[in-house]
């Protein structure tokens, strides 16, 4: 085979120790269950909260793709919430899925959703 990088060969072995790893640990379920906390912990924030007619966590097609989504007559919270989140350390993409990793830990996702508290209670009760 011809071209620039076709006897770079550290990116094949870097993929295939990767698989071996996500293989290993059997990530799939593993992601799986971490999200499944994570949303569970959300939902029990907005719960508490009662902001359940405004805001929801739910998975983007998995546990491990979890999303925040907001009433239409809630959407003006949106921006306010995700700024709020980002000044307490936690990066949610707004208006799109987040995702998880093998690196996030329990404590990770007891950070977040201690984090999403502080800014529910913070985000103003009037309606749009």
């Amino acid at each position: 085979i011809k071209g620039t990088f076709s006897r770079e060969t550290a990116a094949v072995a870097a993929a295939l120790a990767t698989v071996e790893v996500l293989e290993a640990v059997d990530a799939p379920r593993v992601l799986a269950e971490r999200g499944s906390r994570l949303l569970g912990g959300l939902m029990e924030a907005i719960d508490s909260a009662r902001r359940q007619e405004q805001i929801s966590a739910v998975p983007y097609q998995w546990p491990c793709m979890p999303y925040m989504h907001f009433s239409s007559d809630a959407d003006h919270l949106r921006k306010p919430f995700y700024d709020l989140l980002l000044d307490q350390g936690v990066l949610m993409l707004g208006g799109h899925m987040s995702y998880i990793s093998l690196a996030m830990k329990d404590a990770d996702a007891v950070e977040i959703v201690a984090a999403v508290s502080t800014v529910l209670a913070a985000l103003p009760r009037r309606s749009a």
